[in-house]
């Protein structure tokens, strides 16, 4: 279920603190691990994108959300597989989708 636009906004403010310490103290480890696991090519497992590859990049589309990107030139693998991931039809259509119905909320 979607919160209406109001209530996000209305949440508590960003607790800044919490935010550095993790892109600063518990993100790193995890993008250094994922930039070890992605394939230098197509999706993580066999050849067709499936619920591994779907699990993963949820977390980096809500992240763009608050404007993160991966740093290409740290994780050049990570980075080469999200780009990849994110042009696929299926991710493509989900995410013009997901546009639309934020732009509904904001008015």
């Amino acid at each position: 279920m979607l919160l209406p636009l109001e209530v996000v906004l209305a949440a508590e403010p960003t607790d800044e603190a919490v935010v550095t310490e993790i892109l600063e103290n518990k993100l790193p480890p995890l993008l250094v691990y994922l930039e070890s696991q992605v394939p230098e090519t197509g999706p993580l497992v066999g050849d067709a994108v499936s619920i591994a590859d779907l699990a993963v990049l949820t977390c980096f589309l809500q992240a763009r959300y608050g404007d993160f990107e991966v740093d290409a030139d740290a994780y050049p693998k990570l980075a080469a597989y999200l780009e990849r991931a994110l042009g696929n039809e299926v991710v493509q259509a989900r995410m013009q989708s997901e546009n639309e119905a934020v732009a509904a909320m904001a008015g």
